[in-house]
């Protein structure tokens, strides 16, 4: 892939424009819609009013999955911060009683640290997620869970 993406001074993206190389596949090109929202939460977001170490906010997305979206909640707390450096743990899960299809249970948890420097994109973090799926219906149940770890370092 090739793009570029424009981020505000809160660290939200807002405008995102990226290529498909031209013999992607069908599969990769209906995915690439999360691909936005994918580098949304890697960048920690930030509220509107000044924060210091100790700090903490939340933020709220819905997260489009095939057939499905989901709220989810991505809670951050400043434990350090060093000049230019800050370090923030993060938390995320679902949302209760957010919007889900009638039938189905999902559930997203995760959490871990992000440090970065104000001003670059350099960003080191790691982050562990587990989301578990069930689909009640009377012909085909299904359970699915599936767990990830990201981790994301400088060049």
């Amino acid at each position: 892939l090739h793009g570029t993406a424009e981020v505000d001074d809160r660290g939200s993206i807002v405008e995102f424009a990226y290529e498909l190389p031209a013999d992607a596949s069908e599969q990769l090109r209906n995915q690439s819609g999360m691909l936005r929202q994918s580098l949304t939460q890697l960048l920690p977001r930030f509220p509107a009013e000044p924060v210091g170490v100790g700090a903490q906010w939340r933020i709220h997305d819905e997260l489009a999955l095939p057939q499905t979206r989901v709220d989810v909640a991505t809670t951050y707390r400043i434990t350090s911060w060093e000049g230019d450096r800050i370090e923030l743990a993060v938390h995320t899960g679902t949302v209760p009683g957010g919007a889900q299809p009638e039938g189905t249970a999902l559930t997203v948890t995760g959490s871990g640290r992000t440090r970065f420097e104000i001003g670059s994109l350099r960003i080191r973090g790691r982050i562990e997620t587990a989301a578990t799926f069930e689909a009640n219906n009377q012909t085909d149940p299904m359970r699915m869970r599936v767990q990830t770890r990201t981790q994301v370092t400088p060049r």
